[in-house]
């Protein structure tokens, strides 16, 4: 799966939980809608995420979560 996808995929769980279309344009994530994403992943991928201040940070826009997610996914495939 590439970025765009995990870009697309992010907006879908975003809009999914409520918080804003999947068309949306808005980049940034806020404090809410980051505790559901985080919880979304998890639930989503059976993942423990365990993330880190700058992770969290990275995470508080669409582009940075994707790019977590791509390698958080990434890294538990790997690890099969």
């Amino acid at each position: 799966m590439g970025y765009s996808d995990r870009r697309d995929e992010i907006l879908s769980i975003l809009a999914d939980v409520g918080y804003r279309s999947v068309d949306a344009s808005r980049e940034r994530i806020d404090s809410l809608e980051l505790a559901r994403l985080v919880y979304e992943i998890e639930r989503r991928y059976g993942l423990d995420l365990d993330l880190d201040d700058d992770e969290l940070a990275a995470m508080s826009t669409v582009t940075g979560a994707a790019e977590i997610l791509s390698r958080l996914t990434l890294t538990a495939a790997e690890s099969e």
